[in-house]
């Protein structure tokens, strides 16, 4: 079997997890696709602009759309407090691609903070599978392993 094990191979796989672990931890306010300050701004002057165009016409129709712009943008912001906020590395879950020797990767992401628990790997290839599997027995590693594919898993 070809081993993953070589110097080169596991140091690039320690800079890249730290990074990945450093970016969704104390950096992830600024992974976000969108601010919470961003999307005030834009929905305040999209208002504007929507306004501008209505002028005083249809007041009806200018207060239910206020009701429930508000109504959507207060659901939009309790969602982003709730979702986007800090996390640890223990809170991460990591889904990777397994390859034979998981163990690998396993050992740098527990070491950075990832608990097995929340981590799943998954194996296409049925002979992959087998060695992947056999070497978490081996080292006594519990995470989940899937064979299939990734969107096979992700159905």
């Amino acid at each position: 079997m070809q081993t993953y094990k070589q110097n080169l191979k596991n140091e690039a796989r320690e800079k890249l997890v730290k990074h990945a672990i450093q970016s969704l931890t104390d950096e992830r306010h600024s992974s976000f696709l969108v601010s919470q300050e961003h999307f005030i701004k834009i929905t305040d002057h999209f208002n504007k602009m929507f306004f501008k165009f209505l002028g005083n016409k249809n007041f009806e129709y200018i207060n239910q759309y206020n009701w429930l712009f508000s109504s959507e943008r207060n659901n939009w912001l309790k969602f982003y407090k709730e979702k986007c906020k800090s996390k640890l590395a223990s809170e991460l879950k990591v889904l990777y691609l397994s390859g034979p020797e998981p163990s690998n990767d396993i050992e740098i992401l527990c070491n950075n903070g990832i608990i097995l628990e929340n981590i799943w790997a998954i194996e296409s290839d049925k002979k992959i599978y087998k060695e992947a599997l056999k070497s978490l027995i081996e080292n006594k590693i519990h995470i989940k392993l899937h064979r299939g594919s990734l969107a096979e898993f992700l159905n």
